[in-house]
């Protein structure tokens, strides 16, 4: 794949993070949220979007650095902000997922952060945590700008971070 091609690529993954045309859900699945329980979260969350006929986007990501609150798992509708949720257990991701998608309640009871925007309803934006581990000091590495939005395993997702910020836009 040629630099353009991968730059097209990378641009139209990164705008379907941004701004999904589909619902979208992200559960971190790095070391600390399968020693949680995120791998099997992450099979309840299939089971239940289909059993609740919800069409969505299913992602793994890595740690965003708030290890103490694993498995995490953000929800995303289209046009909608980013809302991250934290202790997420199989046996209750249906009733979350149906809350968000099917009667538009966040949950501001059971949400860690907003993550795209300001706080919504209550729920506090991600800047706005007073603990947000490590991985939030004020130098970031390279390789970690992006951990916790983009898949841990997304290439194309990493290139992105080559593209001039207004490409993006």
């Amino acid at each position: 794949m040629t630099y353009k091609e991968l730059s097209k690529v990378a641009v139209e993954e990164w705008r379907a993070v941004e701004g999904p045309e589909l619902a979208r859900v992200t559960i971190g699945t790095g070391t600390c949220g399968r020693a949680a329980g995120a791998e099997l979260v992450l099979a309840s969350i299939r089971t239940a979007l289909a059993e609740l006929g919800i069409d969505a986007r299913v992602d793994e990501t890595g740690c965003l650095g708030l290890c103490y609150a694993e498995p995490l798992v953000e929800l995303q509708k289209p046009g909608g902000p980013r809302i991250l949720y934290g202790a997420v257990t199989d046996d209750k991701i249906q009733d979350l997922l149906r809350a968000f998608f099917c009667e538009d309640d966040l949950r501001p009871d059971l949400a860690q952060c907003v993550m795209n925007q300001r706080s919504v309803d209550g729920i506090p934006a991600f800047e706005d945590l007073p603990t947000r581990g490590l991985r939030y000091m004020p130098v970031i590495d390279a390789a970690g700008r992006l951990c916790g939005i983009i898949g841990r395993r997304d290439i194309v997702g990493y290139f992105i971070k080559t593209i001039d910020a207004d490409t993006v836009s």
